[in-house]
């Protein structure tokens, strides 16, 4: 376990059960403190309200979907100002340089790979202590 991203709170906005699930186990395992959304316009008042540490957005949300929410958020301006890492299933260049151009600071692809989780909070998140 990584002690650069203990006690970190993450909303994880991702629509599929099972995959939040296992995002939420990994994050846990990582000393992590999860918020859970399941789609957009959720992570953005989540966002507006708590403001956490980082975001894990997935791109494919009902009701709002993840690029939108994010150019939401960035839209709060000094009231929240948090790395919003983009998560998708659909790793092409277009999509990556789409969710850049909404505000999102990094792209992962689903499925998330545990290692890849910890190397993404370990980089914006190298503040946080246990």
């Amino acid at each position: 376990m990584d002690s650069t991203v203990n006690h970190t709170t993450v909303l994880v906005v991702e629509d599929n059960d099972e995959l939040r699930q296992l995002m939420v186990l990994a994050l846990v395992a990582h000393g992590c403190k999860p918020i859970e959304a399941t789609n957009g316009q959720q992570a953005f008042q989540i966002a507006r309200h708590r403001c956490p540490d980082i975001i894990l957005m997935d791109i494919g949300l009902p009701v709002l979907d993840g690029l939108s929410a994010t150019q939401q958020i960035r839209g709060l301006g000094d009231a929240c100002q948090v790395p919003i890492v983009a998560v998708s299933a659909y790793n092409t260049p277009e999509q990556r340089k789409a969710a850049l151009d909404a505000g999102c600071d990094a792209f992962i692809s689903k499925p998330v790979d545990p290692n890849q989780l910890n190397d993404v909070l370990g980089l914006f998140l190298p503040h946080k202590t246990a």
